[in-house]
């Protein structure tokens, strides 16, 4: 490369071709490591690709992209504390961040004000902005109130340097704008017409005015900007607000929050990884010099910027307080109750200084009507749609008459955010909405909208109930799915001081698909609440569905009560003359019937299903009623007629696009074909029911499938594979909340492991669940017969009968350790 002027940065001196100096002496880099310091440098801030990087570093040669990567890692370690200079920009290459001082000086040198500290996360969005640029000379960056505008709008300024900054949030009069803006250009305005004044004097001028804070005086700005535009080229404009300007051709970039982990992180690198926990932890040190990242750190870490919604505002001042309360301490308290986060931060602007003051900052811009919704909206703890606005916060009166203009209204100043793509597109950051649901109680509506939450919930409920019968999972969970968190909160409200107990009940009821879609465990514990406030004023059908959502979701845990509901179930509905319903409750209790041992009570209940449902069309209710047939056959040890109901049972499900009870079929069919005994085909349909589960992401099912595959290679006589194959399923059931069928196929395991004792502790933990009514499917029970006959064989009756009883006071916990073990 042919040597180029030096370029100066912070503390260091480049001399392209000789080296990096700092005032002490040179910095050791190689040719190459110097050669990409150079390009980047020289490129001005501006994206440097991979491509571009091999073409100049090495021309003419053939070199593996990784080669930059070694190279780049050795330049940060020589910039030590100054390493977030290079930056990388995911999948398309590097960009150079440092205060380069050959660049062009600032309009005038305190135009810009100091860096307030490394930016976090938003390398993205300056290379988006830096194209929006090549579209426009006005580029509006949009966000609500703590989102990181400002400083994103700063970063930019000072990359691309001949910048001026113009805070209008000092402004009360909006038609002082013109002259703030040429106050701060050195432009002295004489007589009227200020905006052409200012643009005349602009003209030709190869500068970035910042306009920051636009919201206030939104059309005043808007007027000059349109004046700048038309008559200073090429002046190019940036602006932060809450809302667009709405000028012609302005290139609006709505800033998103930073990136949260979405997950539970495995280790504090993991954590870091998300810029929100990278911006809570420097903070944090900031604070105190001494923090260290620990795992615990990492996941509460994660958990606070979660619920802060990643907006930096709200992080920087958790961080700030985190030290004086812990860290851990600020998780919780955030995630029981959500409180806005107070800065103890003397140098940030007053309209800062609190989530609350930056909020009311807003709130008092909007319209009486936008208030009224704002406040309204706080009832809905998730995602919404227009629908739900217009059922929800509307009172017949004047306050809200043109719902999609108010929403509209709160999307452009961004306090509702926005997916189009997304089946139920607006929702409220939760700092916002904590702030609303303040606005809710001062005005004494917080009872009258959870009324109002309640009811929508439960009708939508009911509509999802309906459609429930021949729609595919897919298409269900898009419907009805984001109403999951509505549940919650609707079930809170229904069931407390002030709530509805029938509204609730009648939810409940109603819930059952979404659970069996979304969670169970969720379900189990509120079935179990309902059925407890039932009595003789509970209408019949709110009734009967609670019966029917109690049976299908208890099966597992006490197979003796989910029968009796079912039957309570049917006869309800039979006595409100509801065939598809009754048939349903009948399709349930014919399989449960069947796995009891009742097989006569089974043909009885599921001839009456065939009788009430036309045979001809999708259906899931039908599609129980086959399972269930083949679950009787099993039973009878009718194997290809079982073979058969199940064959049909798959068809149904698949026409109807049922894929989580395709799943079930599937798993079924495995378990028959290993009690038929039949284990070679057995074990190739439960890999498969692995695999489906893998690729759609069922937890439940491949921690079931990987349970089966466990017996079944205990059954072979593998007990290293069966191994396996049960640590990947115990933590997957466990969360599921239903781990106790797997016990006997792991204590089988433990004997045929040459571990009687442990075999025999398991075996009196899986008796005291059996006791309590806990269902145990064929498999489960052909390995417990297995299991008495070799522990009588390798201990003595009364070395049995200690272990035994031993066992039955294990927990849970130390059931899994002593299985695994």
């Amino acid at each position: 490369m042919t040597k180029k002027q030096d370029h100066v940065f912070g503390g260091y001196r480049l001399q392209p071709g000789s080296g990096l100096f700092v005032e002490n002496g040179a910095v050791a880099l190689s040719g190459k490591a110097l050669d990409i310091l150079t390009v980047l440098v020289e490129a001005g801030g501006d994206l440097v690709t991979k491509n571009e990087l091999l073409e100049q570093v090495w021309p003419g040669l053939t070199v593996e992209e990784h080669n930059i990567q070694v190279h780049i890692s050795t330049l940060r370690k020589a910039l030590g504390n100054e390493a977030g200079w290079i930056v990388t920009v995911p999948k398309r290459g590097y960009r150079f961040a440092g205060p380069v001082g050959e660049r062009p000086a600032a309009a005038s040198p305190s135009s810009l004000p100091q860096s307030l500290g490394r930016l976090f996360g938003r390398e993205e969005d300056l290379v988006t902005i830096r194209s929006l640029f090549d579209r426009s000379r006005l580029v509006t960056i949009v966000g609500t109130g703590g989102i990181g505008k400002t400083r994103l709008g700063l970063e930019f300024a000072r990359e691309i340097g001949n910048a001026v900054f113009i805070d209008l949030s000092v402004l009360q009069d909006p038609s002082l704008v013109p002259s703030l803006v040429a106050t701060a250009l050195g432009i002295e305005l004489k007589g009227d017409g200020p905006d052409a004044q200012l643009a005349r004097r602009l003209r030709g001028q190869e500068l970035l005015i910042l306009l920051d804070n636009c919201e206030h005086v939104l059309d005043a700005v808007a007027t000059l900007v349109e004046q700048i535009l038309a008559d200073a080229p090429p002046v190019r404009l940036l602006a932060t607000s809450r809302e667009p300007l709405a000028c012609l051709g302005e290139q609006v970039y709505r800033l998103p929050p930073l990136p949260v982990p979405t997950d539970e992180p495995h280790s504090p690198a993991e954590a870091l990884a998300s810029a929100a926990v990278a911006l809570l932890v420097d903070r944090l040190k900031a604070a105190d010099v001494y923090f260290e990242l620990t795992e615990a750190a990492a996941s509460a870490a994660s958990i606070i910027c979660r619920r802060l919604d990643g907006l930096p505002l709200a992080i920087e001042m958790v961080g700030a307080l985190a030290p004086s309360l812990g860290l851990e301490t600020m998780a919780v308290r955030l995630e029981k109750s959500f409180s806005l986060p107070y800065s103890v931060t003397r140098t940030i602007v007053p309209r800062h200084r609190s989530l609350e003051a930056t909020l009311d900052w807003s709130y008092a811009l909007l319209s009486p009507e936008e208030q009224v919704a704002l406040r309204r909206l706080s009832v809905f703890p998730g995602p919404f749609s227009l629908d739900a606005v217009e059922a929800v916060l509307g009172d017949g009166g004047p306050a809200i008459q043109a719902f999609g203009n108010v929403l509209i209204g709160l999307v452009r100043k961004s306090l509702v955010s926005i997916d189009p793509g997304a089946a139920v597109p607006y929702r409220l950051l939760e700092t916002i909405r904590a702030y609303a649901a303040e606005k809710l109680d001062e005005a004494g509506e917080r009872e009258l909208l959870h009324a109002r939450h309640a009811r929508y919930v439960a009708d939508r409920l009911m509509e999802g109930l309906e459609a429930w019968d021949a729609t595919g999972d897919a298409i269900w969970r898009d419907r009805y799915g984001w109403l999951l968190a509505d549940l919650r909160t609707a079930l809170d409200w229904s069931f407390g001081m002030e709530g509805d107990t029938n509204i609730g009940l009648a939810i409940v009821g109603r819930a059952g698909p979404l659970w069996s879609v979304l969670n169970l465990r969720d379900g189990r514990r509120w079935v179990e609440a309902a059925v407890a406030v039932l009595d003789d004023s509970t209408p019949d059908l709110i009734a009967a569905h609670v019966w029917m959502a109690f049976g299908f979701l208890i099966s597992e845990r006490s197979i003796e009560r989910a029968i009796a509901a079912l039957r309570k179930a049917a006869d309800l509905f039979e006595r409100l003359n509801a065939p598809k319903d009754r048939a349903s409750a009948l399709a349930g209790l014919g399989q449960l019937l069947a796995m009891s041992g009742d097989t006569e009570g089974a043909k009885e209940a599921l001839a009456a299903v065939r009788v009430l449902l036309p045979q001809n069309s999708p259906s899931r209710r039908l599609g129980v009623c086959l399972l269930s047939f083949s679950i009787l056959y099993t039973a009878e040890e009718a194997w290809s007629d079982a073979r058969r109901e199940c064959a049909l049972a798959l068809n149904m499900f698949e026409g109807v696009g049922a894929t989580k009870m395709v799943m079930g079929t599937q798993y079924e069919l495995a378990d028959l074909l290993w009690t038929e005994g039949t284990l070679a085909p057995a074990i190739d349909a439960a890999v498969k029911v692995l695999d489906m589960a893998r690729r759609h992401g069922n937890r439940r099912y491949i921690g079931h499938s990987a349970g089966i595959l466990s017996g079944m290679f205990t059954t072979q006589g593998d007990v290293e594979q069966a191994l396996v194959f049960a640590r990947e399923a115990v933590p997957l059931c466990r969360e599921d909340d239903y781990v106790d069928w797997l016990f006997p196929h792991l204590a089988l395991r433990a004997a045929k492991a040459g571990r009687p004792d442990d075999a025999a502790r398991l075996l009196g933990y899986v008796s005291s669940g059996i006791e309590t009514g806990a269902f145990q499917q064929f498999s489960s029970k052909r390995a417990l017969a297995s299991l008495d006959t070799l522990l009588r064989d390798a201990l003595t009756a009364d070395r049995m009968e200690q272990l035994v009883e031993t066992g039955r006071h294990l927990n849970e916990d130390q059931a899994v350790a002593l299985a695994l073990g």
